[in-house]
């Protein structure tokens, strides 16, 4: 005796999600665009390979996928380089056919982008779960920076000019959203404050 069965299913479109990998990129050359840029409209190119594109470059084949998203903890302009240990990000592996791999070989793969100088160097790649997503979000919240800048000046600044410059303390400054963001941000005034200032 025959039973016949009939079973629903529907299939979805989609790529599945593996999982993350983690930790801090470090940009070593100028003129290199976080994520590839496009011109809207006519699809145009905008700057050379990205830093989305060199670690992607390294790192999807050894999970075997094509695909990923990154995510990071800010954003650099394009023309300039990075000190310092680097910026955090998160790379959301899409499609991928492996699993993650052992920590020797992550290691080997950061030696071999410091080898290759494709421009970006990472360190410290590891597996994550989703959770870091929200941890990379929340630290971008409540950020400091340091820059180092070289200031000119028509006439020479007196030594009492420069302490009190660096008196002054903590500062609050109201800036507008600066010209070279607009593409991507909008215009209003952000409150950034000025934590210490050292000559």
């Amino acid at each position: 005796m025959w039973i016949i069965v009939t079973v629903g299913a529907q299939l979805q479109r989609g790529l599945l999600c593996l999982g993350y990998v983690k930790r801090r990129y470090c940009k070593l050359r100028r003129h290199m665009p976080q994520s590839p840029w496009f011109i809207l409209g006519t699809g145009a190119r905008i700057g050379g390979r990205s830093v989305q594109e060199a670690i992607e470059h390294f790192v999807l084949p050894l999970y075997g996928t094509l695909t990923a998203k990154m995510i990071t903890g800010g954003r650099e302009d394009a023309d300039v380089r990075m000190l310092g240990s680097g910026r955090p990000f998160i790379l959301e592996l899409q499609g991928a056919l492996r699993g993650h791999p052992p920590p020797e070989t992550l290691r080997c793969l950061e030696q071999h982008m410091r080898d290759s100088n494709c421009g970006v160097t990472v360190q410290g790649l590891t597996a994550c779960g989703p959770a870091s997503l929200d941890a990379i979000k929340a630290a971008e919240e409540h950020k400091e920076k340091t820059y180092r800048a070289l200031c000119w000046a028509e006439t020479p600044p007196e030594e009492e000019d420069l302490q009190a410059l660096v008196a002054m303390g903590r500062l609050e400054v109201a800036q507008d959203t600066p010209v070279r963001v607009l593409h991507r941000r909008a215009a209003k005034v952000g409150i950034c404050c000025c934590c210490w200032v050292l000559s």
